[in-house]
């Protein structure tokens, strides 16, 4: 009895953990847990969650992902163990999920239950009453991917001896980033000027042969205008999945910035690929008096070595710079977080890495002048 009685109350943590993480995704902040002691020697966190689902199934689902929450799929050539990790990633915000909103998870969490659809009835509004109801009507469903999810982790904390390092047998990227750069312009004034960002990337193929480079980013302005976004390096440049995006009450655009390129081989020399996006600013835009601002990066592929600079037009120059380092992305702008202060030079302040966290944030924050018009 006493086994049975710790395996229940193991479980049980790990239910209590995992139910309290499906609102906003194990990787987010707001007050969730991001780890549970268990009383046992072993203090469980999000990673080992992630590894523990990723090693159910070699089959890579991120592509799953991105068609899910794009249109229903009618079909998913999944069996019951793929099938189960795409819906804890779903449910989990795990991997690329992670990076879509909750309503984009609820969504693509809807499809893989093949929601019913009444006669008469667009498929759309059926998804969206799964969404409505989701608490309510899909609380058992929910419950028992937790339970299922739960007997999974259960069972891989009972094999210490697999490293974690090694759990999983498929990388969920395509490329590795060896070098990425982004370089910001700020202007002085917002109506009717502009702001630009020109991004450059160093990559390096970890499959046979790698066409494509993928992207998905969140731009936000308060005049919330689309940016412009040109080629500037080799391959073709497109944007897919462009859909509008609101974070507290201030409105933009997610979209993905898609480069594909020749076949390019494992073994094969790196490639740099770049992109400009262009803001064009309205009066909306302004820069407020004190208001803290950032430029980051969030990395879902590894990265080798990161540098962001921002150049300011005077006699706009903030005089409180700093870095942040590997901060969970809600936390970019609180005080707890802040790394070491930065100073321009030639009104323009940088910034480098090489150490970057899957998940995590590295960026540069600031604050603008009180005197600011």
């Amino acid at each position: 009895m006493g086994d049975a009685d710790d395996e229940g109350r193991l479980k049980a943590r790990i239910i209590d953990f995992l139910g309290g993480g499906t609102r906003n995704g194990l990787h987010g902040t707001n007050g969730l847990k991001q780890a549970v002691d268990l009383d046992n020697g072993h203090l469980l966190d999000t990673q080992f969650i992630e590894d523990a689902v990723g090693a159910q199934s070699r089959k890579d689902i991120s592509s799953y992902v991105r068609e899910l929450y794009q249109r229903r799929v009618a079909a998913l050539s999944l069996d019951p163990s793929e099938l189960l990790k795409l819906q804890a990633t779903l449910l989990l915000g795990l991997g690329e999920a992670r990076y879509l909103t909750s309503e984009e998870r609820r969504l693509a969490l809807a499809r893989t239950y093949r929601v019913y659809v009444p006669p008469g009835m667009k498929s759309p509004e059926g998804i969206h009453q799964f969404r409505d109801s989701f608490r309510e009507i899909r609380r058992a469903e929910r419950d028992d991917l937790i339970k299922r999810i739960a007997d999974v982790v259960a069972e891989m904390l009972h094999k210490p001896q697999a490293p974690l390092a090694t759990v999983g047998t498929k990388t969920p990227w395509e490329y590795e980033i060896l070098e990425a750069q982004d370089d910001y312009i700020y202007p002085a004034k917002a109506e009717g000027q502009t702001r630009t960002v020109l991004r450059k990337r160093t990559i390096r193929s970890v499959v046979s042969a790698l066409t494509k480079f993928r992207q998905t980013y969140t731009d936000r302005t308060l005049g919330g205008a689309m940016p412009d976004v040109q080629n500037v390096g080799q391959g073709q440049l497109t944007i897919e999945n462009l859909r509008p995006s609101e974070e507290n009450g201030v409105p933009g655009y997610r979209y993905d910035v898609v480069i594909t390129f020749p076949p390019l081989q494992r073994e094969a020399a790196p490639i740099e690929i770049a992109w400009l996006l262009t803001h064009r600013l309205t009066a909306e835009d302004q820069w407020h008096p004190g208001a803290s601002h950032f430029v980051r990066l969030t990395p879902s592929v590894p990265i080798g070595k990161l540098s962001i600079s921002v150049r300011f037009s005077a006699p706009e120059i903030p005089t409180d710079i700093w870095r942040i380092d590997n901060v969970p992305p809600q936390n970019a702008l609180r005080t707890g977080v802040r790394g070491e202060a930065l100073t321009p030079r030639n009104d323009r302040v940088a910034a480098e890495w090489n150490e970057i966290t899957l998940g995590r944030t590295c960026g540069i924050v600031w604050q603008w002048p009180q005197h600011i018009h």
